[in-house]
């Protein structure tokens, strides 16, 4: 078991911090499947958890292969030799394996992020895409999509994050936004699309979108508002959309919300990242209009009117 432990130690150690999470307790359901020690009710759980979302498969896939990748590697630590020559040739060689790894999960992390789409944004960055047709696309922080025009179909692949799309219609050529299980085709509008763990959710502001998922079909209007869970359509629900697409104008509106929801919105909208430590202050509820080009600001006047300390700590904020 202590060579399952060295190698968790390894990948945790190289582990890039994007992923939510997912990544690392992947690597640990490889550890502990591999351990020979797991029972029945290990095999349960572990199904349970995998079968979340694709994004917990394709999180145990990328584990895998890093497990692959370590086994072929450490047959060679655990040589016998000589104490002192051993010791020795067995650090240079954990160095050599680690380097190694961190920089296939570095060159795998950039391309599962940010090589294998023609359009990535970062945390707290907005960017403006302008079609060859004169449709245009304003993609939230934390987003990343792919463009494929042909065959009479504009088409936008949406892979994380929110886009909002003001679109120039044309009856002979659709504008089809994919998004996980949920199709949205334009009838001539603005709407907006976003995915969030296993979910997607259209809203539109101008016009008229349809939408469908496994083979169920909703017309959404203006002012509307339709989610997809699980590849299953929800039903269509009225909503301001000057609160919900404010982010496309540098806001974030929330109405009656718990603080610690608040801070998980602006994720996607901050460079950093937020961890508010006091959980009994992350229950009470409150209403906000933040700037998002000014959330520092914010941050620092939360803290004050609620008694917190702010900290930042090498890209974090620690709010206690």
């Amino acid at each position: 078991m202590e060579r399952f432990t060295v190698m968790i130690r390894l990948v945790h150690n190289a582990s890039p911090e994007k992923g939510d999470g997912l990544d690392e307790e992947a690597l640990r359901w490889v550890v502990r499947l591999s351990s020979g020690e797991t029972t029945r009710d290990d095999h349960e759980d572990f199904r349970s958890w995998r079968d979340q979302s694709a994004s917990h498969a394709a999180a145990l896939a990328r584990a895998r292969t890093l497990w692959l990748q370590l086994g072929t590697a450490m047959p060679i630590l655990e040589q016998r030799q000589g104490w002192r020559y051993g010791l020795r040739r067995s650090v240079v060689q954990l160095v050599a394996v680690a380097a190694v790894l961190l920089l296939c999960v570095n060159l795998g992390s950039q391309y599962w992020f940010e090589w294998r789409f023609d359009h990535v944004t970062a945390p707290g960055e907005r960017k403006l895409l302008t079609l060859a047709d004169g449709s245009r696309i304003l993609m939230r922080g934390g987003t990343a999509l792919n463009i494929n025009s042909m065959r009479g179909v504009r088409r936008i692949e949406l892979s994380r994050g929110e886009a909002l799309f003001g679109v120039r219609h044309d009856p002979h050529t659709p504008f089809v936004v994919n998004a996980g299980g949920a199709q949205f085709r334009d009838v001539g509008t603005i709407f907006a699309v976003s995915r969030a763990g296993d979910g997607e959710r259209l809203v539109v502001s101008h016009g008229v979108v349809e939408a469908s998922s496994d083979d169920r079909r909703a017309v959404v209007r203006a002012g509307q508002s339709v989610s997809v869970v699980a590849a299953r359509l929800q039903p269509v629900r009225a909503v301001d959309p000057a609160v919900e697409l404010a982010w496309a104008r540098g806001r974030l509106i929330v109405e009656d919300q718990p603080l610690r929801d608040i801070l998980t919105a602006l994720g996607p909208h901050y460079a950093g990242r937020i961890i508010l430590l006091n959980g009994e202050i992350g229950r009470q509820r409150m209403s906000a209009d933040i700037d998002l080009n000014h959330i520092d600001g914010w941050l620092s006047a939360l803290a004050q009117m609620r008694g917190l300390t702010t900290r930042h700590i090498a890209g974090y904020t620690l709010l206690n």
